[in-house]
Order: C-alpha cells, then sequence, then structure tokens
C-alpha cells in the first residue's frame, strides 16, 4: 500500500510516499506536469488516429477481400484490370491515381445511374464509354467498402 509520508517537510511541490519502508519522491514541478500533459497528449493522437484509419493489416485484408468480391460479382468480366478481363468498361488498372474520392467510388458502385445515366458516353483515358453498369444495390455496405479499398489501392 502506498501512503504519504507525514513526516517528510518539503519547501517546494515534491511529493512523498513510503511503501515498504521505501521513499518515493515525484517531482511536481511545473515543468514535471506539462511534460507529463503534453506526453499524455501525443499518445492520445497517435491511439486516436488509429482508431480513425485502418491499420496496414486491415487495409490488406479490405483490399484483398475486395478483389475476390470483385471478381466474385463479375465485375471483371466488364472492366479490365491490370490486362485481364473485359473490355465493355473502363480500364481500372490505375483507379487509384484517378482522383476519385472514396465516398464517390462507393455511391458509384451502389448506384453507377447517379452518376452515369444509362445509354450516355463517358471518357476516360481518351476512351468514350456508354452506362451500362448494373446497380448493386444488393451489396453490404461492407461489401462496397472493400470493393472501393480495392480499386483505390489500383495505381
Amino acid at each position: 500500500m502506498i501512503k504519504k509520508d507525514a513526516n517528510f517537510n518539503n519547501n517546494n511541490n515534491d511529493l512523498m510516499y513510503k511503501k515498504n519502508n521505501h521513499k518515493y519522491q515525484i517531482n511536481m514541478s511545473k515543468n514535471f506536469i506539462f511534460k507529463s500533459i503534453f506526453i499524455l497528449f501525443l499518445c492520445s493522437i497517435f491511439f486516436g488516429l488509429n482508431l480513425l484509419y485502418p491499420t496496414n493489416s486491415s487495409a490488406k485484408k479490405n483490399i484483398k477481400s475486395g478483389k475476390y468480391l470483385f471478381n466474385y460479382y463479375s465485375c471483371i468480366n466488364c472492366h479490365t484490370i491490370n490486362a485481364k478481363g473485359g473490355t465493355l468498361g473502363p480500364n481500372l488498372s490505375h483507379y487509384g491515381k484517378s482522383g476519385k474520392k472514396f465516398s464517390w467510388t462507393m455511391k458509384a458502385i451502389l448506384n453507377p445511374d447517379r452518376y452515369f445515366k444509362p445509354g450516355s458516353n463517358v471518357v476516360i483515358d481518351g476512351r468514350k464509354y456508354y452506362a451500362i453498369m448494373p446497380k448493386y444495390t444488393y451489396l453490404t455496405g461492407n461489401q462496397v467498402y472493400k470493393i472501393a479499398a480495392y480499386l483505390k489501392s489500383l495505381k
């Protein structure tokens, strides 16, 4: 048990604790308090950012799952990725460099008609495409997230 040593006379801001007949002194100067608060602040930022942004291992799992889902739901039949797949839809080999926001990518997967009217043309990399992509509203939000993560990883 830790208890404050009542016999300790100090003229500064130090605290003295006694445990198992050993005295422990804690320097409570303004400098010590400032450093402690600053370290706690840095730790909270570090751990807070880890919660906001997925770690590399979870990001890699999402990308791997997204690639699987991209193939499972036959997206590859219309879209080309690294010289494999169909040519009906745009080549997505370098989609990650497109500058499209992650949220836009997810919305376009769920409801492409919102961004491309059926039969309208879209120019991507100098080629003209006609929008016929089906809606994937039956996919879960998690599945769409993983497919978007995969597409954004293509550089």
